[in-house]
Formats: C-alpha cells, structure tokens, sequence
C-alpha cells in the first residue's frame, strides 16, 4: 500500500463472481481514519449466477505455475432439508456445504469453476456432515494445504444445545494439482482429525466451542493461523478472534488463550484474514457482525489493523474499509480476501444473506 501524507490510498476495482448477477459497486470513496479507499468498477466475468448454487466463503486467492485458483464453499438449494432456511430456493445451511475451487488464467477477471476439492468426511469424523470456510498455503510445486471447517454427524446448529455435536473444528488436507489446473490427488492430514479444535469447555475460554474461519501468514519458517472462536454456553453475538502458532503445515498449533479482536458492541467479530503487503507490513481484515440482528437494520463492515511484526498482536486503531451500502449487498458484506496485482489492492468479499439467491462475491 501506498503511503500518502500518513494515510493509505487503496485503489480497487469491483464486480460479482457469483450468485446475485452482474452488478457492479460504483465508483465512491469511504473515508476511515486512518486508510482512504477509492473504489472503480471493473467487470469481472465467470461464476455468474446459477440457479440453485450457493457459493461463499472465498478463500485466498494464489497462483501457481501461472494459474490463479480461488477455493470456496458450494451449497445447493434444497428445500426439503431440515437445515434449509429462508426464501426460494431454499439452501441448507453453509454448514452442510462442501469445498470446490476455480481457476483463472487472467489475473482473476475471468473464472472456470472445476468442481469439488474436498466433501465431506467418513463417517464418524469431525467433517462428516459438513466442510466449508477454506483458505489455502501454497507448498511445493502444485502442493495446497487446504485448511477448513468441519462439523460431524448429528449437527443441528441449536443455539441452547452445547453438546459436542454442535462443536466446530479446523481440519487440514494437502492438494496435488496439475498445471493445467486439474485435481490429481487429495489427502486429509493429521490422520484425518482437526488441526486446531475448541479448548475444553470447562476453560472458559474464547474458543472453548467452536473455532473456525481460517486465515494463515507464513514469516521466518512458522505459520500464524488465525481464527473466530466462540465460547461454551455464549451466543454468536460473543465471537471473537484469536492467533494460534505451528511450524509445519500440518501442525501442532499453540492457540493464545486471549483473543485479538473483540468488537462486543457490534455484535460480534468473524471472518479474520490476514495478508502481507508488498512492503512486509502485517494486516488483519475482519467483518464485524452488525447484521447478526436479523430483524434489525444495522448493516456490516469489513475492517483493516496492522499487526506486530511477531503477528501476535495488533497496532492502533482498527480502519473500516467497506461498508455494506449498494444495493445488491443488502445489510451484509464478509468474508473478505485481500490481494495485489499490477500494484493495487484487490479485495474478494461476500455480500447480502448466505441462504438467499441473491447471495453473491464481489471484487473490490
């Protein structure tokens, strides 16, 4: 990012990848306190809308053998699922959603979806009824670690049911691809268990019920993998967002026991990104859940603060840097993913309700 008289200028340009149709944020400007961001329409083609898809959730984007892939969770509509919620079609929750990706030869302007990266796991694992929420660390030479979310068998997403069932975890899996893009081998690591699970219950700790949302810097040989954590017996209004520690893809991790990011007063805090500007500054991109109150009219924003250089703790003020004001968005705007290319600052995002057709990705 470019430094200018103290602040920093973003210039970014916006269109939807997927559910909601071609629209487009329109040239603006939002002013944080710290960061100015000028926004430019820019079309982005492939993903488009698709009957009865859901895609959310983007991951990273990364290139490899000069190939951009972007990985994301894919949900159909269903009506007569137990967990489909609201509207028509009706879509299961993302819970019940499974990992597919695409792939770009243009610099991420035009995508190919190629289909599924990783379903759901055996039965009796922890991601057996679902996996959702990827972000990726590029390895070797057409190596992915894909890390994600799983739920396991019995999950109902109950807001009073604290059982085991209902608990989240973050599993891992290595990728093999080919340079034409295809997917040649895919394997979960850690003998198929989670690489980061909650703290026990009895800790009372931030995450000591579910963790989730992957977000990953690698710096001097170790991995930081931040992640939204919710505690035993607290409702999502309580998420919060803490920093774990390992040496190897496949872990160990060592979670903080005290979270980064506390936004209480706006309902809670999730999707945590990291990213590693071009100068080597250390960044954390956030959604705040404002929209959380559904019958409310309070709309979401995604957030920007540097971290330490150590990655284990943030500095100054957080910076709102999109807010939830077009159309097509309605009161949301998560799960954000920042990137350069050509020296800007491209920002993939998800807008409006995840169990809607409306639901859409957009470039910023």
């Amino acid at each position: 990012m470019a430094k200018r008289n103290g602040s920093v200028r973003w210039v970014v340009c916006a269109a939807t990848l997927a559910l909601g149709g071609s629209v487009a944020r329109p040239a603006g400007a939002l002013q944080g306190e710290a960061l100015h961001v000028e926004i430019a329409p820019s079309e982005a083609r492939g993903l488009g809308a698709e009957e009865g898809v859901c895609r959310r959730d983007p991951s990273d984007v990364v290139e490899l053998d000069g190939r951009w892939y972007v990985f994301y969770t894919r949900v159909e509509a269903d009506a007569q699922h137990p967990l489909a919620e609201g509207g028509w079609p009706r879509y299961p929750s993302g819970y019940l959603g499974t990992i597919w990706y695409a792939t770009s030869t243009d610099e991420g302007h035009t995508w190919t979806e190629r289909g599924e990266a990783l379903g759901r796991g055996a039965s009796g694992s922890f991601d057996a009824f679902g996996v959702f929420t990827p972000n990726v660390l590029v390895g070797g030479p057409g190596e992915v670690f894909l890390y994600y979310t799983g739920v396991g068998e019995g999950f109902d997403n109950r807001p009073d049911d604290y059982g085991d069932r209902n608990r989240t975890a973050i599993g891992v899996a290595r990728l093999r691809l080919a340079p034409d893009g295809s997917l040649l081998e895919r394997q979960r690591l850690v003998g198929g268990r989670p690489v980061l699970q909650p703290s026990p219950a009895e800790s009372a700790r931030f995450d000591s019920f579910r963790v989730d949302d992957a977000a990953l810097i690698v710096r001097d040989g170790r991995i930081w993998l931040y992640y939204k954590g919710r505690a035993f017996q607290r409702t999502p209004r309580q998420t919060r967002m803490g920093v774990a520690v390992g040496d190897r893809p496949e872990g160990p991790f060592t979670p903080d026991p005290d979270p980064l990011v506390c936004q209480l007063e706006r309902r809670g805090s999730i999707d945590p990104r990291s990213f590693v500007d071009a100068d080597g500054e250390l960044w954390l991109h956030w959604k705040s859940d404002d929209n959380a109150d559904v019958d409310g009219s309070t709309t979401a924003s995604i957030y920007a603060q540097r971290l330490t250089p150590d990655g284990t703790a943030l500095q100054g003020e957080p910076t709102r840097i999109l807010e939830a004001d077009q159309g097509w968005e309605g009161r949301n705007v998560e799960a954000p993913h920042m990137i350069t290319l050509g020296g800007n600052h491209w920002l993939f995002y998800s807008g409006n309700w995840y169990n809607q057709p409306v639901y859409a990705i957009g470039l910023a």
